[in-house]
Order: C-alpha cells, then sequence, then structure tokens
C-alpha cells in the first residue's frame, strides 16, 4: 500500500489536539521512506495514524466511527495505491446524528451505492476482514 493522501473533516481528535476542523495530508509530497508524526499528547496523531486504512474503526477506541466526529458535514477520506489500482475510501459522516454513508472506489469505479453494508462488503472482498 501506497499512501496518496488522506483529508479528515471534523474529527474529534484533531479538533481537540490541534484547534481545527480539517487537516489534509498529501503523501506524494514525500520523499520515499519513513515519515514520522512528532508532537505532544493529544495532538492528533493517534487519530491520523488510525484513518490510514479503509475500514469503519478507530482501533484503539470504542464506539462508530461517526461518533468521533462532530460536525454535520464530517468526513474521512483515504486515497491509496495496492495491486496497481488506485483506490478511494470516502466516508461521509454525520457527527450530530450519527449517520453515515460510505463509497469505495477502485480506479474511480464505485464498488458500492453508499450504504454502510455494501461498502463494508465491498472492503472486504479487496482487503480481508
Amino acid at each position: 500500500m501506497r499512501l496518496l493522501s488522506l483529508s479528515l473533516r471534523g474529527a474529534i481528535g484533531i479538533e481537540r489536539g490541534l484547534g481545527v476542523e480539517d487537516v489534509s495530508i498529501d503523501f506524494t509530497r514525500f520523499e520515499p521512506g519513513i515519515v514520522a508524526l512528532v508532537a505532544s499528547n493529544g495532538r492528533g496523531k493517534s487519530t491520523i495514524l488510525e484513518s490510514l486504512h479503509p475500514y469503519r474503526t478507530l482501533v484503539s477506541r470504542s464506539g462508530s466511527l461517526a461518533s468521533h466526529f462532530s460536525l454535520r458535514d464530517s468526513h474521512r477520506i483515504l486515497k491509496f495505491e495496492m495491486a496497481g489500482s488506485e483506490w478511494e475510501s470516502r466516508i461521509l459522516l454525520d457527527g450530530q446524528n450519527g449517520k453515515s454513508e460510505a463509497y469505495l472506489y477502485r480506479d474511480q469505479q464505485s464498488l458500492n451505492d453508499g450504504k454502510l453494508t455494501t461498502y463494508d462488503a465491498a472492503v472486504r472482498d479487496a482487503f480481508g476482514s
């Protein structure tokens, strides 16, 4: 897997840690090798690290993914390359009422209809459980 970009909007860990609603990282601007996230505790490093996969979870935190987002128009959008394809995981969250929709794309072709059940099935089919 080669990371291309990550966009988080309304992530509580970022909002509390950095005081901003949005953070975007373009991984293509970094040279090949190790990328380090350096900051004091509580600044959002774990939120970023736990968002670098297409699954609808934050591994070290309980609750639904939507419970970790605060805005009505929150999102987690991850783009990456894997097995010769470009992938996009687009999870749209309403941090106010907990509703979500999610889309998985491979080479700009949608693999599901936005429903969470079909998204989860597409992720499992592509990447395993």
